[in-house]
C-alpha cells in the first residue's frame, strides 16, 4: 500500500469523524458523552504524569545508591565501577519495591510493564531474523505442499499466504514451524508477520500455538439457529475456539478474534507502536522464550543444510 494510499485513509477517517462532530454537536446526549469522555482522558492523563514523576524521583535516588550502573542523568554517566549482575537486579528490585510498598496495585503493574515491554524489545530484535527466515521460503517455494524437513525427519517449515481478502493487497508473512515429535502437545506453531498496512505498527507479529485437531474445550455450546448453524458457545460466537488446529486459522484467514490470551493458543502480539511490547508477558515468559529459541532454530536450519532432510 503506497504511502499516499495510507494518508488518504487517514485523511478520510478523520473526515469522518468531523462529519460526525458536527452533525451531533448539538445534541445533548452527545454533548454529555464527550464530557464524560474528556474527564476520563484527563483524568488518565493525570494518573500517568503522577506515576511517571515518581518514577523518576525513585530512579534519581537509586543512582546515588547503585553508582556501578550506567545510567545517565543530567549529563553525567554514572557506570564508573561497570556493571555487575547482582546490582542490577538489586537495583530493579529496588524500584519494585518502593512502588508496591507506596501503592500495591501500582507495583504489581510496574512488574508486569516491565516484563511486557523487555520481552517486547527482545522479540523485536528477531524481526529481521524472521523476514530472512520467510524470505528462503518464500523463494525457495518451500509451502504446505513442499516443506523444509528438518532433523531425522523431526518436523518442517513453510510458508503460507493470506488470501486476498481486502481492497488492498494483503502482505502478512507467515510462517509454519511443525514439529512431528508424537509426544508433543503442542506441535505446531503460527508466526505472522504484520506488513499489510498502517495498523502493523499496532500489532507486528502474532504467535500462536496450533493443535492437530480443533477442540471446544472449556465453554458449552447453545442450539443451533440461522445465524449459528452450528451453535455457538458461552464466552463468545463460533469463531473463539479453546484448543485451535492450524485448519482453524486457515478457515479465518489467519485472522484472530482476540488477543488477550482467550484461546489456549496464544503466545504473543508484538505491539511495536512506541516502545515495543508484549501485553500478558508476565504471564507467558516460558512461551515467549520457546519462541525466541525457535526463531533461532529456524534461522540454523535455514543457513546449515546439514540441518536439512534431503
Amino acid at each position: 500500500m503506497s504511502e499516499k494510499n495510507k494518508t488518504d485513509g487517514v485523511d478520510a477517517m478523520f473526515d469522518r469523524l468531523k462529519e460526525s462532530h458536527e452533525k451531533n454537536k448539538d445534541n445533548p446526549e452527545f454533548k454529555k458523552h464527550m464530557k464524560e469522555l474528556t474527564k476520563s482522558v484527563d483524568d488518565y492523563k493525570h494518573r500517568h504524569d503522577d506515576a511517571r514523576k515518581y518514577g523518576k524521583r525513585i530512579a534519581q535516588g537509586l543512582i546515588k545508591k547503585y553508582k556501578s550502573i550506567p545510567v545517565k542523568c543530567k549529563g553525567k554517566m554514572y557506570n564508573e565501577k561497570g556493571l555487575e549482575t547482582d546490582d542490577a537486579s538489586a537495583a530493579i528490585a529496588e524500584i519494585l519495591f518502593n512502588c508496591y510498598m507506596a501503592d500495591p496495585e501500582c507495583g504489581r503493574l510496574l512488574n508486569e510493564w516491565t516484563h511486557n515491554k523487555l520481552w517486547g524489545k527482545i522479540v523485536m530484535e528477531h524481526i529481521p531474523t524472521i523476514k530472512e527466515i520467510w524470505q528462503y521460503l518464500h523463494d525457495n517455494k518451500y509451502t504446505k505442499n513442499n516443506t523444509l524437513g528438518f532433523g531425522d525427519a523431526d518436523g518442517a517449515i513453510w510458508v503460507e499466504y493470506p488470501r486476498q481478502e481486502e481492497e488492498w493487497p494483503d502482505e502478512r508473512k507467515i510462517i509454519i514451524h511443525k514439529s512431528y515429535c508424537t509426544c508433543a502437545d503442542d506441535d505446531a506453531h503460527i508466526f505472522i508477520l504484520d506488513d499489510s498496512n498502517f495498523v502493523s505498527k499496532f500489532n507486528l507479529l502474532h504467535v500462536r500455538t496450533v493443535w492437530p485437531r480443533e477442540n471446544p474445550r472449556g465453554g458449552y455450546r447453545v442450539k443451533k439457529s440461522k445465524k449459528h448453524p452450528k451453535g455457538w458457545f458461552s464466552w463468545g460466537d463460533d469463531r473463539d475456539i479453546k484448543i485451535p488446529s492450524l485448519n482453524t486459522y486457515r478457515k479465518r484467514n489467519f485472522k484472530f478474534s482476540y488477543q488477550d490470551g482467550r484461546d489456549k493458543g496464544y503466545i504473543l502480539t508484538l505491539q511495536a507502536f512506541g516502545t515495543p511490547s508484549i501485553e500478558w508477558a508476565y504471564n507467558y515468559q516460558s512461551r515467549i522464550e520457546h519462541v525466541v529459541s525457535l526463531i533461532n532454530y529456524m534461522k540454523l536450519i535455514i543457513t546449515d543444510e546439514s540441518c536439512q532432510c534431503k
